[in-house]
């Protein structure tokens, strides 16, 4: 007999236990076929006022965790009895810590989370010109000049849906307005979709580069998606990847990465190129313009929303 499609498929065993018991219950939590694992504690969320990745560190810090309990919540698939399972985990968390321990047990229907997922996306304006479209969705009706980027939403960085995507590919599309043909450099490319909507918008050739080899090779997948192939170069590096120059670069990337790649930032741009940066915070600008007036450009645009920032640069012209 077939299980109704309301029946529960899955069973979730939640344990709250100390931060010394964490890994050996996580090891023997798998050992017993756990599917998947997730952590929580206070400390996490920023709604309880996490500054986590609000820092002018490259190196992003631990969250703190003030209770030194955990709550881990492993999924199994449905079985009659979870008494012996959680037996063992109790046995083993009072063999390495007095602390208190609580187990219980919540059960969930089955679901297509693959469907579930995709209900969570829609078609993304990244400017009033090219449209994020994940390929299970039908594009929007255009009008002359505007462009669908077709987009399988995965492992790498850049979906179009942040801020400071959207704001780099403005000021991406308002230069390459005033400078159709340029060849555009992408540093962090992540999917691909600056360097691809550059190409949609008139530029001639874009190179991404990106220090992940998954990146680089999803945004290659995502140029055979949209036929741009021809005139995209995937690389993996970082933006001291080669000696060359180009009129318009790129590079939506995290403040602390900005100041520390600012040279080679600045020796990627043509003497006559325009350098976008974005993926910082208001706060962190500042830092942002000094590093890169520190390298020989000047800052001669900007554009805020809500708490980010994006950046324009170009050569201090010689005295």
């Amino acid at each position: 007999m077939e299980s109704s499609p309301t029946e529960p498929r899955w069973t979730s065993l939640i344990v709250d236990v100390s931060e010394e018991c964490k890994e050996a219950i996580c090891d023997l939590l798998w050992t017993r076929g756990a599917q998947g694992i997730s952590e929580d504690h206070p400390g996490l969320h920023f709604t309880e006022g996490n500054t986590l990745y609000v820092t002018d560190e490259w190196e992003v810090p631990e969250p703190s965790n003030p209770t030194g309990s955990v709550q881990l919540t492993a999924w199994f698939e449905a079985k009659d009895s979870f008494a012996t399972l959680t037996a063992e985990v109790e046995a083993l968390a009072a063999t390495l810590s007095s602390a208190p321990i609580a187990v219980r047990t919540e059960t969930a229907p089955d679901t297509d989370w693959n469907a579930s997922w995709k209900k969570g996306w829609e078609v993304t304006p990244l400017t009033d010109r090219v449209f994020v479209v994940p390929e299970w969705l039908d594009p929007p009706e255009l009008t002359e000049g505007q462009h669908v980027l077709t987009l399988d939403p995965g492992m790498a960085f850049g979906t179009g849906t942040h801020e400071t995507t959207m704001i780099c590919a403005e000021l991406l599309q308002e230069e390459v307005t005033l400078r159709p043909g340029l060849p555009v450099l992408d540093v962090g490319t992540g999917t691909g979709i600056l360097a691809l909507a550059g190409l949609l918008l008139g530029a001639s050739t874009a190179t991404g580069v990106d220090t992940d080899a998954a990146a680089v090779r999803v945004a290659q997948e995502t140029a055979e998606k949209n036929h741009l192939t021809d005139r995209f170069t995937a690389r993996c590096g970082s933006a001291d990847f080669s000696d060359e120059r180009w009129p318009l670069v790129l590079g939506n990337l995290l403040a602390p990465l900005i100041i520390t790649l600012a040279d080679e930032l600045a020796a990627r741009t043509s003497e006559d190129g325009l350098l976008i940066v974005s993926g910082l915070l208001t706060t962190q600008a500042e830092s942002v313009v000094t590093a890169l007036t520190g390298a020989g450009m000047s800052l001669t645009g900007r554009r805020d929303r809500n708490e980010w920032s994006g950046l324009c640069f170009r050569w201090t012209p010689a005295a």
